[in-house]
């Protein structure tokens, strides 16, 4: 015949192991991809948009007036060469290489 004291451990682990058991590893490792990959959606970058209030402070068009002044040969742009790429002065957006904006500066290494 068991002691009480033995008695009492068992269910304590028995009641301990519970909530283990509910949080199986394969739940626990399908909401841990969940969460990532919803956290690089949001880190993804969209494209600016002229009706942004910083777009549209710096007057920024999708298609530059002056080809020979767009964000495909500008300094501010981070892709030289590339279609689509960022810029200093709109963080966190993609913009077009043939778009412009007010704070265009001639880039003396990039060339669209």
């Amino acid at each position: 015949m068991e002691s009480r004291r033995q008695f009492l451990k068992k269910i304590s682990l028995v009641l301990a192991a519970v909530p283990l058991a509910v949080l199986t590893p394969g739940k626990l490792f399908s909401q841990e991809k969940k969460k990532k990959k919803e956290d690089s959606a949001s880190n993804t970058p969209s494209l600016a948009s002229p009706n942004d209030p910083t777009a549209k402070a710096l007057g920024y068009v999708e298609k530059s007036p002056q080809p020979a002044k767009s964000c495909g040969n500008c300094i501010l742009y981070q892709a030289c060469g590339k279609p689509t790429g960022g810029c200093s002065v709109l963080p966190g957006k993609l913009v077009k290489k043939e778009a412009y904006c007010n704070s265009w500066t001639n880039s003396p290494t990039c060339k669209a």
